[in-house]
């Protein structure tokens, strides 16, 4: 019996990492390409998208709403012609709605992040900004 091999033609892997923040981020975006580089195939692009409009950061729900809501938008447009999206923002603007829209997978940093910590420990931290942004964790991380 003899072994077959299939030759499949090496096809460029495209992930898109989404910034659902209106601050200024060009210096991140350096910084976070650098840091992946040394862990992504080499076939691997990755390309950056950010909403250009919403608040600056995400320390309510408020918040994480409305910017979620440009993410969705912005999705909806670039996000079919990558192999995976990354929504760059440990409050996850906008995961959900995005999945249900997308053919491709759609991720962002707190629940593998949560349930990452949850299989090391009974307990776990998430430094915050402030009172409000404790009482904003806790409330998510009861839903996670």
């Amino acid at each position: 019996m003899s072994a077959k091999f299939f030759l499949t033609e090496r096809r460029l892997h495209e992930t898109f990492i989404f910034i659902p923040v209106t601050a200024e981020y060009q210096h991140r975006k350096d910084e976070i390409k650098a840091y992946l580089h040394r862990y992504l195939n080499p076939d691997t692009i990755v390309e950056f998208a950010q909403i250009s409009e919403g608040f600056t950061s995400i320390e309510s729900d408020l918040q994480g709403i409305y910017n979620g809501c440009q993410i969705v938008n912005l999705v909806k447009v670039l996000g079919k012609s990558y192999d995976g999206v990354y929504i760059n923002c440990f409050d996850d603007p906008g995961v959900s709605p995005c999945r249900e829209l997308s053919i491709v997978p759609v991720i962002g940093p707190y629940l593998p992040a949560i349930h990452s910590a949850l299989t090391l420990a009974d307990k776990i931290g998430i430094i915050t900004t402030d009172k409000a942004g404790i009482i904003h964790e806790e409330r998510k991380a009861r839903q996670a």
